[in-house]
């Protein structure tokens, strides 16, 4: 049997000495994940191309605006995304925005080194730093986006890196303020993971229950955000599931409110408090539903094996719940889940993959205890 782990800092560790490591040369397995990862990449780009249109073209656009000195749609309708948009201001000005793309590859390297550091610290097992690098960089609902100009790659790295900063480390690192800012205004949940974060980062010897209220807080300041724009609020009182998948006929035009708690109480009062739950759970279960009806069969297939995560990752979750930085990895699910629930998703799954590598944290030192147990 193994013994208890014990408490290490902020997180739960094993004992190192507790499972021997692999005897095998540790210095081959980086050179051959990234080789299988340019590989994945190189299987993405044949089967889905390179997406560079649709809402690519906005915030090229809106880059385009900026480097002519025009700042009004950047600090208006594309505030939420600005990070985005100062990003490929330089690819922009070459003329070439598809430079952004291999940046967009090295940071998800880097990424993926940060997250296997902060899993090492969870489990205490280099082989967990090892299985969290090469999951985040296969992970097709991630890297699926890495060869597209939409947010979704730069806000998963921007995430991963400042989670390390917070919860890898006894006190905040010095790029810590920076990603704060950088995570923010990369996509509108951006506050979902930073206030999480910080709390569990800053807080980790506040009483729980001071934690969890902090949680519920960010929650709230999401629901009570009196700035989302209409069309939004449109498509939640219309009680869409995913964006352009109508589940009613009859469009909502009595709606007058402003936030998203307002449109939660209009659709309880017209549709009744059983009806309206079951279309949260519907919403819920989307955020968490990796393939998609408008996918090819071969990028479902693909997708397929990652609804693997989930019980292990809910393995993880009891296995370490003591631990503050496992604490926030189930925080940042939770309030995603929730927000989901009460708005929309959205049809390609990018909602899904910021979610993806919090999962890798929960699931690798799930995966080494299990094999440990079985050993023993």
């Amino acid at each position: 049997m193994f013994r208890r782990p014990p408490l290490v800092g902020h997180s739960l560790s094993f004992e190192r000495n507790s499972m021997p490591e692999t005897r095998r040369p540790d210095r081959w397995v980086l050179p051959a994940t990234l080789v299988a990862f340019t590989a994945l990449l190189f299987m993405l780009w044949r089967m889905e191309g390179l997406h560079m249109d649709k809402e690519a073209l906005k915030y090229t656009g809106c880059a385009e605006q900026v480097l002519q000195g025009d700042l009004r749609d950047l600090l208006s309708n594309y505030l939420p995304y600005a990070t985005y948009v100062l990003f490929l201001l330089p690819f922009v000005a070459l003329g070439a925005p598809v430079l952004a793309i291999p940046v967009q590859i090295g940071l998800s390297v880097i990424a993926a080194l940060a997250l296997g550091r902060l899993t090492e610290r969870i489990s205490g097992h280099r082989v967990t730093r090892q299985l969290a690098t090469a999951l985040f960089l296969l992970s097709v609902p991630v890297q699926v986006w890495t060869l597209a100009l939409y947010t979704e790659s730069l806000f998963t790295t921007l995430t991963v890196l400042l989670t390390e900063q917070l919860l890898a480390r006894d006190r905040p690192g010095r790029w810590t303020w920076p990603l704060v800012v950088l995570v923010l205004f990369a996509r509108p949940v951006g506050l979902l993971f930073v206030g999480p974060l910080l709390i569990a980062g800053l807080g980790r010897k506040w009483p729980l229950s001071l934690r969890i209220a902090g949680y519920a807080g960010v929650l709230l300041l999401a629901l009570l955000n009196p700035r989302v724009a209409r069309p939004q609020l449109d498509i939640i009182v219309n009680s869409d599931v995913l964006c352009g998948c109508t589940v009613d006929a009859d469009r909502i035009i009595d709606f007058h409110g402003h936030s998203v708690l307002d449109a939660q109480l209009h659709l309880i009062e017209r549709n009744g408090l059983g009806r309206h739950l079951k279309l949260m759970g519907t919403r819920m279960a989307s955020l968490f539903t990796f393939t998609r009806p408008s996918f090819s069969a071969s990028h479902n297939l693909l997708l397929a094996g990652y609804f693997l995560l989930y019980p292990f990752a809910l393995a993880g979750w009891w296995m370490f719940r003591r631990s503050t930085t496992i604490e926030a990895v189930g925080s940042v699910l939770l309030l995603h889940a929730i927000l989901i629930a009460c708005t929309c998703d959205e049809w390609s799954g990018r909602f899904n993959a910021p979610l993806v590598p919090m999962l890798i944290m929960l699931v690798c030192p799930a995966l080494v205890r299990l094999l440990q147990t079985a050993r023993n």
